[in-house]
């Protein structure tokens, strides 16, 4: 790390023990322009809070380095990576309420279909319940044209046999009124 903080011509302090550095992330220059992962790096957001930690840590040898002033091509990377921060941030605030707006749609549509549904089966029991109604009216209707049927024929057989009858007791009745004129 150390050959890359000084090929880059950054202000760097080895910490006690050897273990880390603390570096001023603005100084130096880029080698990559391409993102890149850092490891174990804290990044202060001020040139102030550097240089009072420097100040107050010191180095291994008491000395106490001063942060240089960021040139303009720096400032310039400074703001544009601030600018692309804050985009992405404000592309994951859209995102995510993106995502809450279709979830909240998608709930609000499935409410809706079970209502739907709801009503659908209410209406389609009503119109089987209306539809069993009807087929009773109907086996009533024709239980009762079936018996009045019967009824009508009882009758016509009841008016025939009594025309019968009275043909009968008619054609008995001209023979006893011929014998009878006969026998006067």
């Amino acid at each position: 790390m150390q050959a890359l903080f000084e090929k880059r011509q950054m202000v760097y302090r080895i910490n006690k023990g050897g273990g880390s550095f603390v570096v001023n992330a603005c100084s130096g220059f880029v080698l990559l322009k391409e993102e890149c992962m850092d490891s174990k790096v804290v990044v202060a957001t001020s040139e102030s809070v550097v240089e009072e930690w420097m100040v107050n840590q010191g180095n291994v040898a008491g000395k106490v380095w001063s942060v240089p002033k960021m040139g303009a091509e720096q400032m310039r990377l400074r703001k544009a990576f601030k600018d692309q921060q804050n985009e992405k941030k404000a592309l994951n605030r859209a995102v995510s309420q993106s995502i809450e707006d279709f979830k909240k749609e998608q709930q609000e549509d499935q409410e809706r279909l079970q209502q739907v549904m709801a009503q659908s089966i209410q209406e389609n029991e009503a119109f089987v319940e209306e539809e069993i109604k009807i087929h009773e009216a109907i086996k009533q209707s024709t239980q009762e044209f079936e018996r009045e049927k019967k009824e009508d024929e009882a009758f016509h057989e009841i008016l025939n046999q009594s025309e019968r009858e009275f043909k009968e007791e008619e054609q008995e009745l001209i023979r006893v009124l011929e014998r009878s004129t006969l026998d006067f």
